[in-house]
């Protein structure tokens, strides 16, 4: 019994620690809330779409949000200045233009965040946004693998492409992972229009969480006092 007793609290101090070490670190890291994808974030097949000095890429529709401003595109290659490169939203009742731009290294790419202003005033608005490079080309990433078509389409110069762009439509503002994970019960919810309420939801997310944690150290102290009986 009692070295049952070491085995489930050696179990349990052991995913303390790793809570504190591995885990918490990673849910209070901050990270942009992705609210929709009118392109795509991730690609196998990989497309370079050349945007040249004083051309225009545009997409369209990319369907906006109220609680939308931000817009990011995957650049290839190493792009160490946003100088030149302009941005405009346009919809019904809507013309804004990019208020700040800023640069992320993604691997041996770039990622390109754009904030935009005026923000939509309702949810579901169609828009086209135009990227224009002014004093230096750029290529955006994409992918033209046939199932991997999307609903907005881009073009450059007047000239619809093949590809599809890798773009991101972002929130206002950053969430640390937990706030992300804590807002998946409602949105799941949503999803079946409010048919598994919320707090199913939860309850179901609690009761796998209490079996992976707590079943395996049991099985574990369990199987010891078989041992000890034989």
């Amino acid at each position: 019994m009692v070295r049952a007793g070491l085995i489930i609290a050696s179990g349990f101090a052991a995913l303390v620690a790793c809570y504190l070490v591995v885990l918490a670190p990673a849910l209070r890291a901050e990270r942009p809330p992705t609210i929709y994808t009118p392109g795509l974030s991730g690609v196998t097949v990989r497309s370079q779409i050349p945007v040249p000095a004083g051309g225009k890429a545009c997409t369209v529709p990319v369907y906006l949000t109220r609680e939308s401003n931000r817009i990011q595109y995957l650049l290839a290659g190493a792009v160490t200045s946003t100088a030149g490169i302009g941005f405009t939203v346009t919809g019904a009742g809507l013309s804004g233009k990019a208020t700040s731009a800023s640069l992320q290294p993604a691997g041996a790419d770039t990622l390109l965040t754009l904030s935009f202003s005026p923000a939509a005033q309702s949810d579901g608005l169609p828009a086209t946004i135009c990227l224009r490079p002014s004093k230096a080309p750029l290529s955006l990433v994409g992918t033209d693998e046939s199932h991997s078509a999307v609903v907005a389409q881009t073009s450059v110069d007047g000239k619809r492409l093949a590809a599809q762009v890798a773009l991101v439509l972002l929130g206002p503002s950053n969430q640390t992972t937990s706030e992300v994970l804590r807002e998946i019960p409602a949105r799941v919810s949503a999803t079946t229009l409010g048919l598994i309420p919320t707090w199913l939801v939860w309850a179901l997310v609690a009761f796998a969480m209490l079996a992976t944690i707590v079943l395996p150290v049991t099985a574990l102290a369990w199987a010891d006092r078989l041992r000890g009986q034989e």
